[in-house]
């Protein structure tokens, strides 16, 4: 059952990501050039491409490039390449929105690659990322059993809470930008099975799955 308030369920496009991309719609115009850091979906790099005019794609492993055939007429190019080599690739105001869903909490040196971030940015244009809550539900009751997770754990070299990542960005090039984090989902999410509130009350908000950040370079 998925309405407007929770949902429960079986979807392997998962409801994160519709929730993403209806964020992501509201601040990408048709003229627009984006970059995502992270290309190794397809089908979610078209949706972002279908809405802006033209979309570049960073991925750091070459096996999960897709093929060229598979990009053939499309307005998408994707490159092989890391995160923390932003400027090494691609010059300054470059893009009008930077997209990078699940990658943050996987890099090396996070407050370079949010630095990079900025540099390649263009004036006014924004900054859109994606991360798991390291204080989420579901950690919370892993941990009643196991203790808390110690980092790196498998391939996150950390996760955030809100006021990681608030101090973060205020250490960052972007300090002066227009910030605003969000927490949605509350619950079971992930596998294939879904039970979760789509958007927590305030006072649970600690305990959300993801973070949504949006920042705006001030021009």
């Amino acid at each position: 059952m998925n309405n407007k308030f929770f949902y429960i369920g079986n979807n392997s496009y998962h409801y994160d990501w519709l929730h993403h991309l209806n964020q992501y719609q509201k601040i990408v115009r048709s003229g627009d050039k984006v970059l995502e850091i992270g290309s190794s979906n397809l089908k979610k790099t078209k949706d972002l491409a279908s809405r802006c005019c033209h979309l570049t794609g960073l991925e750091k492993f070459k096996k999960s490039i897709p093929k060229a055939s598979k990009l053939k007429g499309l307005n998408i190019k994707i490159n092989n390449g890391d995160w923390g080599d932003l400027t090494k690739i691609f010059k300054d105001n470059r893009f009008n929105l930077v997209f990078a869903s699940h990658v943050i909490e996987h890099v090396k040196d996070d407050l370079s690659c949010l630095n990079q971030t900025y540099k390649i940015l263009k004036d006014n244009g924004y900054f859109f990322f994606i991360t798991p809550n390291r204080l989420r539900f579901s950690e919370r009751i892993r941990g009643l059993f196991k203790g808390p997770r110690k980092f790196p754990y498998h391939d996150h070299l950390r996760e955030y809470t809100e006021e990681d990542i608030r101090q973060l960005l205020l250490k960052s090039k972007f300090r002066n930008s227009k910030i605003t984090i969000n927490g949605f989902v509350l619950g079971i999410n992930g596998g294939s099975f879904y039970l979760f509130l789509k958007n927590a009350p305030y006072f649970l908000r600690r305990w959300v799955n993801f973070w949504e950040v949006i920042v705006q370079k001030k021009a």
